[in-house]
């Protein structure tokens, strides 16, 4: 039956197996998160329309001011 041996015991491969391993985890997470975004892009839109925006989200999106300054 075969040891499990690491960094420790002599076997340095086994620590550039776990980067590869975690390299390619990171990879699909990324690829993941971006082709998630990208749907929820197409499907809905991620920004809100230019007028909106200079309006103020606030009052675009719930119809009230969310800091009055003037007195």
């Amino acid at each position: 039956q075969p040891q499990a041996l690491g960094l420790v015991d002599g076997n340095a491969g086994q620590v550039l197996n776990q980067v590869i391993g975690c390299a390619i985890a990171w990879g699909l997470a990324i690829v993941g998160s971006l082709v998630i975004l990208k749907i929820c892009d197409v499907v809905v839109g991620l920004r809100v329309s230019k007028d909106d925006e200079t309006q103020g989200l606030d009052l675009s999106q719930h119809g009230e001011e969310g800091y009055i300054l003037e007195a």
